[in-house]
């Protein structure tokens, strides 16, 4: 409770991997494509979710998920590949199911982790695209992201991101297996940044 532990020795001597500044009570964790782990959680009054990812068996992890839409706390985690994308869902006691369809992985350069100096959204690509394109942006602050799909009368028609994230560079797999044939806007929204880009989807 608070932290997730490793051992390397048969479970003799375990040690700490992921010990939150604000340590959660962890209820799940799990393993995806043999390397990447997920470990999930929830704390504070009323319940907030939090959600790690870790690429290298836990010796750093990143923050995926921070949300306050539970009045109660976690208790179970099930992570789903599906065409290398991992679907990740979470019971919880009397919420409901939650679920994330495109985990966000961080983009790592050479030299390690980039830090942003500012807000930015990309063009995704390929543009035009068939059934799956790529969104890559920046996040220059701690802040709660969203990125919404819009169709050309301005209705929203499907989220990509709405959690929150830590200063990084980012890509999402964006799947449009719900929408039609069509012109569409994404909309990015944090921390009073706000960008909108164009895309074609073509079936």
């Amino acid at each position: 409770m608070g932290a997730v532990l490793k051992t390397d020795d048969g479970g003799d001597n375990w040690f700490p991997v992921l010990a939150p500044s604000e340590p959660p009570a962890f209820v799940g964790l799990a393993l995806s494509r043999d390397t990447i782990l997920y470990a999930s959680g929830s704390t504070g009054e009323p319940k907030r979710l939090l959600f790690y990812r870790s690429s290298n068996e836990g010796l750093s992890w990143d923050t995926i998920a921070h949300t306050n839409k539970l009045t109660n706390g976690v208790n179970e985690l099930l992570v789903l590949q599906n065409e290398g994308v991992d679907n990740i869902f979470f019971g919880t006691w009397g919420d409901g199911v939650f679920s994330y369809a495109n985990v966000i992985t961080a983009v790592d350069d050479a030299t390690g982790r980039t830090v942003p100096s500012a807000f930015s959204l990309r063009q995704n690509y390929p543009n035009p695209f068939n059934s799956e394109t790529i969104i890559r942006f920046n996040v220059a602050r701690s802040s709660h992201v969203k990125i919404n799909v819009f169709d050309t009368l301005g209705r929203r028609v499907q989220t990509i991101v709405e959690t929150y994230l830590t200063p990084g560079q980012y890509s999402i797999k964006f799947a449009s297996r719900s929408l039609s044939t069509g012109v569409y806007f994404y909309r990015m929204n944090a921390d009073g940044f706000v960008d909108t880009k164009k895309f074609v989807l073509v079936r």
